[in-house]
């Protein structure tokens, strides 16, 4: 049942075939798990099979949307491994709403033993997103891509999963120790100032290259923001987006000296968003003032509460700070 076109079959010396098909294997253990777990087959992944049959080429990203049966996916996830199926590049969950059991079935997975014929699983674009994942499958996930574990994930994103500080102290466990993520996005994931630390121990990892951190929409206030500006940025070799939009954060002296020190020591980091947030024209004109001579930044966004003035005046910093580079670009607005 593998794809219509395909290469021929490699002889070996006796002249037997010793090239498998791994999406035909895949199939006949997936078929097989189905009738002796007696589980219903899921649409989305059928779909993805017609497709592979019938354009006769693989598909580098599997996405699932939408409510599945756990123990149905579970099967897929142990189809994969059994078959030694390395073709996935991406698994996206999104609103699969599998838990903690789904993000043990994607691990399991990923752990599969590399076949020294066919190599390992590939996977490198992760989302389990709006699934209801807690603190422990932030645990389990933790563990699985930890130093000694799987290390090819790029992207990881755990969008609207309200497993809240506990979850990415769990989370932490792991990948504070990792050194193959770029993206991590953790947004509305109900993350309090409690969490920050934790968040900080990921970015001050010495091998961690996370380029882009999305946070938007959790409640990390001022003083969780502070922590992550003081110890997370501080040690952040890599780190080139920040977005903590909508969190709740107050300014402050001390979170406004602090943000500006940041912009001056950390020249990696050129894109902050700091909208939706309680900023007013003070803090902002701080901001404005604090840019002076950061060439290295390219974007700050704040609330759209302040004045005109000053968002003009935003926006003139940034260009200025654009033009001593040689590039021009306009400042945009956020809510």
């Amino acid at each position: 049942m593998g794809p219509k076109k395909k290469a021929a079959p490699k002889k070996g010396a006796g002249g037997q075939e010793d090239e498998v098909d791994l999406f035909e294997e895949f199939v006949k253990t997936l078929r097989k798990l189905q009738k002796d777990y007696e589980v219903p087959k899921l649409t989305q992944l059928e779909n993805i099979i017609n497709t592979i049959v019938e354009e006769g080429e693989e598909l580098s990203a599997w996405n699932f949307n939408g409510p599945h049966d756990i123990m149905s996916f579970r099967i897929v996830c142990e189809a994969l491994r059994e078959s030694n199926y390395n073709k996935l590049k991406a698994m996206r969950l999104w609103k699969c709403d599998m838990g903690d059991e789904g993000v043990r079935s994607v691990c399991k997975y990923l752990e599969m033993p590399v076949n020294p014929k066919f190599g390992g699983c590939i996977v490198e674009d992760l989302q389990i997103t709006d699934g209801g994942v807690t603190s422990l499958g932030c645990a389990i996930l933790g563990r699985t891509l930890s130093l000694n574990g799987y290390k090819l994930i790029t992207l990881l994103k755990l969008d609207y999963n309200k497993f809240g500080s506990a979850g990415v102290e769990a989370l932490a466990e792991g990948l504070c120790q990792n050194g193959s993520i770029r993206g991590l996005s953790l947004q509305y994931c109900d993350i309090g100032p409690e969490g920050a630390q934790h968040l900080s121990l990921i970015l001050i990892f010495v091998n961690c290259i996370i380029e882009d951190l999305n946070l938007r929409g959790n409640n990390l206030q001022s003083v969780g923001f502070l922590e992550l500006m003081s110890r997370g940025f501080r040690g952040a070799r890599k780190l080139k987006a920040i977005n903590v939009a909508d969190n709740k954060i107050h300014e402050d002296e001390r979170l406004l000296l602090e943000l500006t020190r940041v912009f001056r020591e950390n020249l990696t980091i050129e894109r902050y968003n700091l909208s939706s947030n309680f900023f007013t024209d003070v803090g902002a004109k701080r901001v404005v003032q604090g840019l002076v001579g950061s060439t290295h930044i390219k974007e700050v966004l704040v609330t759209e509460r302040c004045s005109p003035t000053t968002l003009e005046a935003l926006e003139q910093a940034m260009g200025a700070s654009k033009g001593k580079k040689g590039g021009k670009g306009k400042k945009k607005k956020k809510k």
